[in-house]
């Protein structure tokens, strides 16, 4: 033992360092209290690690300080090892679920995209591509494709993907089909549809989405022209061909908004009962309707693939929005495929709610505005009537 090795004490979740602090604790508690943090970091995500603290927060963290979590975390797992022992992602969400950092989640992703970009900013070396990906979620490919589209400046095709595989900076083509269906599909989540595969309700789905970006102006010819340019929706003569005149399909959007509304205001009220027969947290009252669609789909989700955990972890884990809910689910359940939890989602109909992998920023339209002219003392703006004379 060192004065550089880190001990946790699991009967309160405080980190202990050196052999000083760990001769104190131990003297103090019984045998499998006080565990080598190195060992807990390293535990696999189907190995169960069911330690609840006070989380350490992090809401304020910038680059730097994520770069200094990494190497703290690099010191902790290599006190014991004579090879430098490399960072996996696992050792990141174990110390998140210790209390001890942040989630790969919201801002983490936010700041680097993906756990690739995140070692990079550490300073080291690339790993082997294969595996690395194995365990991605549809949130992952997302990602992926959006950060892709960012840096080219457009729609992403398939020689791309694979131009970032090949560089070790994603996964392969194959991968890629084989969990999301087809490089078309992705991209249609990133908000570049394949129009040609379309039919009536991907017109109508895709024209709520404008709608709820461009609640001003609504779906009109110039909006619908300018996404077309962007590749981000079908052409006018697109939407002509299909409905005949554009009122139409402008109809047939309100219909969806007005039918999408009351679905959403029916799982509120779902969630606000469930809340008063307690199987929701009433610590939860206050929080804005987003939020509660958001906590309460992922209840749906646990509860349905989770049946058997009892009601106050289940709890724990949905209003735990910072922790990502499949890999809380996975925690518990072992067995349980990431698209096995992305499907029951869908079944249950919360997907959007729990997994915003869309949004609509890509479809807002700032159209140039029409400057009314400016007339100077003494113009005649127009002729005036015998009546405005007399």
């Amino acid at each position: 033992m060192t004065e550089r090795d880190f001990w946790f004490d699991t009967r309160d979740g405080s980190l202990l360092v050196g052999e000083a602090a760990f001769e104190v604790a131990i003297e103090q508690s019984a045998p499998g209290d006080v565990v080598q943090l190195a060992g807990l970091l390293a535990l696999k995500q189907s190995e169960t690690l069911d330690l609840t603290y006070t989380r350490l927060d992090t809401s304020n963290w910038t680059a730097d300080t994520y770069r200094q979590h990494g190497h703290w975390l690099l010191r902790v797992i290599n006190t014991q090892e004579e090879r430098l022992q490399p960072l996996r992602i696992d050792h990141l969400r174990n110390a998140n679920r210790l209390g001890l950092g942040p989630g790969f989640t919201g801002r983490f992703l936010d700041t680097f995209g993906t756990f690739h970009n995140y070692k990079h900013a550490l300073g080291l070396p690339a790993t082997s591509s294969k595996g690395r990906f194995s365990d991605w979620e549809v949130t992952d490919y997302v990602l992926h494709a959006r950060q892709i589209a960012t840096n080219i400046h457009r729609k992403p095709q398939q020689t791309d993907y694979d131009r970032y595989f090949r560089d070790g900076k994603g996964p392969s083509v194959a991968l890629i089909k084989s969990y999301v269906g087809s490089i078309h599909e992705l991209n249609d989540l990133i908000g570049y549809p394949n129009i040609t595969a379309w039919d009536d309700e991907d017109y109508i789905t895709w024209g709520a989405r404008v709608l709820r970006a461009n609640q001003e102006t609504g779906v009109t010819n110039p909006v619908i022209q300018e996404l077309s340019k962007r590749k981000r929706g079908p052409s006018d003569k697109n939407v002509r061909d299909r409905f005949g005149k554009l009122s139409i399909l402008q109809q047939l959007i309100e219909q969806r908004i007005e039918k999408e509304n009351a679905i959403r205001a029916s799982k509120l009220g779902l969630y606000r009962g469930m809340i008063k027969s307690g199987r929701l947290p009433e610590t939860i009252t206050e929080l804005d309707d987003n939020t509660l669609l958001v906590i309460g789909g992922r209840m749906q989700v646990i509860r349905a693939c989770l049946p058997y955990l009892d009601l106050e972890k289940q709890q724990s884990l949905a209003v735990s929005i910072d922790t990502g809910l499949i890999w809380g689910i996975k925690d518990y359940g072992q067995n349980i495929s990431s698209g096995a939890i992305e499907t029951e989602a869908e079944i249950i109909g919360v997907f959007d709610d729990v997994f915003p992998i869309r949004n609509t920023r890509e479809l807002v339209v700032n159209l140039p505005r029409v400057r009314r002219p400016v007339f100077s003392r003494g113009t005649h703006r127009r002729a005036s009537t015998p009546e405005q004379s007399a």
